[in-house]
C-alpha cells in the first residue's frame, strides 16, 4: 500500500543510483586496558536514492556553521544503528533519527541524516 505522498512513492530499483558507506566506530583500547580512540569500520555499502530536503544558516556571523539535511533510501536492512555514520561522495553525514521503514513493507529504509559544513575564514584581501 503506497500512500499518497510518500518519501519512496514511484521509487525503485533503478532510482538507487549513488554509493554510500555505512560506518561506525569500533572503540579501541590501549596496552593498559583504557578505552582510547577506536578504528572506524564499515557496516555496509548500500545503493542508496538521495533527497535533500532542508538546508539552515546561523543568522549569527560568530558561529558561521550551515547544516544540510537529506533523506538516503535504501533497501531495507536490520543493523543500522543511530550512532553510525554515512559517507556519501567524501562527506561525513550523522543520523537525526533511527532508519525507518518506509510504509512498513520491509522494501525500503529511509535514513535521515545531517551534514555540518564549517565555512572558511573570512579573507583578508
Amino acid at each position: 500500500m503506497i500512500t499518497t505522498g510518500s518519501i519512496v512513492n514511484n521509487t525503485n530499483m533503478d532510482d538507487l543510483a549513488e554509493r554510500i558507506k555505512i560506518v561506525y566506530t569500533k572503540p579501541g583500547r590501549d596496552e593498559y586496558g583504557n578505552v582510547s580512540a577506536g578504528t572506524e569500520v564499515v557496516r555496509c555499502e548500500p545503493w542508496a536514492k538521495i533527497l535533500p530536503y532542508a538546508t539552515r544558516s546561523d543568522a549569527d556571523a560568530t558561529a558561521r556553521v550551515n547544516e544540510v539535511d537529506i533523506r538516503m533510501v535504501i533497501r531495507y536492512r536490520d543493523g543500522i544503528l543511530p550512532t553510525d555514520h554515512v559517507i556519501y561522495r567524501g562527506r561525513r553525514f550523522s543520523m537525526l533519527a533511527p532508519p525507518y521503514d518506509a510504509e512498513n513493507r520491509h522494501m525500503w529504509a529511509v535514513l535521515e541524516c545531517k551534514e555540518l559544513i564549517a565555512d572558511a575564514e573570512p579573507s583578508l584581501s
